[in-house]
């Protein structure tokens, strides 16, 4: 079976350095088609027309950082790279998005890790593609089972039960219909004291870093009318005061003539994978 191949940004000033690189990959045999750009100006163009797989960015260029390219980079996994690296620097960029950050060295020896960098946050990426695509498939299933729920009230009542996911649904006005037992573990209220409620009163959601209020899926579908995701550090605040890292996902649900009747929305506990995050 043919090795698969995978797409690499090199962002770059420094000629040494990008010599460096292209050595590493002919002498190690690297699965890597490669473009190089020595500047921000020139990646920026470069990432208006291509998709990469993987960029690896040096931290300060000529013409700017590292972080005057994050616009430009779509769900991409990003690698920064500086020799004037700090902790403080380390955290930023993972914050901005960096998918790893490596420190320079005077004999180049970072360069001897980025294949195994590379192949881990390729795999963290297609391990959240994943997780994303089973989350559309889920509402997907729930959006139907909800518009049947009239002929199917009680398939869908143990189908929803049996999820591992919490699973909430309002109405077009926003109070709640449906609130499984995943939903109430999650947070820690029964369905019988939450139904027909507000949702926002119930399902409380905050930036697991800054601890401030974030944007609820479902606002944002009210919005769009159509399937919103969470932001990546995301948080839900139980009941009992407890914040579990939830992935969200939110979808319309509508009658066959496209009027929306209400909203269904999708909450996984990640705990242990923002966990693995962290400790990497």
């Amino acid at each position: 079976m043919e090795e698969k191949r995978y797409r690499i940004l090199l962002v770059e000033d420094d000629r040494l350095d990008q010599m460096a690189f292209k050595r590493m990959v002919k002498e190690e045999n690297l699965p890597y088609d490669y473009t190089i750009a020595g500047s921000v100006a020139q990646a920026g163009e470069i990432l208006g027309s291509e998709r990469f797989d993987l960029i690896f960015v040096d931290y300060l260029l000529g013409d700017g950082t590292a972080f005057d390219l994050l616009d430009s980079i779509v769900d991409t996994p990003t690698v920064f790279a500086t020799g004037t690296g700090s902790e403080e620097l380390a955290v930023k960029a993972m914050k901005a998005g960096a998918s790893d950050y490596l420190i320079k060295d005077p004999n180049r020896n970072y360069l001897k890790v980025l294949p195994e960098i590379v192949k881990n946050a390729i795999r963290h990426k297609k391990d959240k593609d994943e997780l994303k695509q089973y989350h559309e498939k889920l509402i997907e299933l729930v959006r139907e089972r909800t518009e049947q729920l009239a002929e199917e009230k009680e398939l869908l009542a143990v189908t929803l039960s049996s999820m591992g996911d919490a699973v909430i649904a309002v109405d077009a006005e926003n109070r709640i219909t449906l609130f499984n037992k995943a939903a109430e573990q999650l947070t820690g209220r029964r369905f019988e004291e939450v139904r027909h409620k507000p949702v926002d009163e119930i399902i409380r959601i905050i930036n697991e870093q800054t601890k401030k209020p974030a944007d609820s899926p479902i606002d944002r579908v009210l919005e769009s009318r159509e399937i919103e995701n969470g932001a990546g550090n995301d948080a839900l605040l139980a009941r009992n005061g407890r914040e579990c890292p939830i992935a969200a996902t939110a979808a319309p649900i509508r009658r066959n003539d496209g009027t929306m009747t209400g909203i269904v929305m999708v909450l996984r506990d990640v705990s242990q994978q923002r966990e693995i995050d962290r400790m990497k």
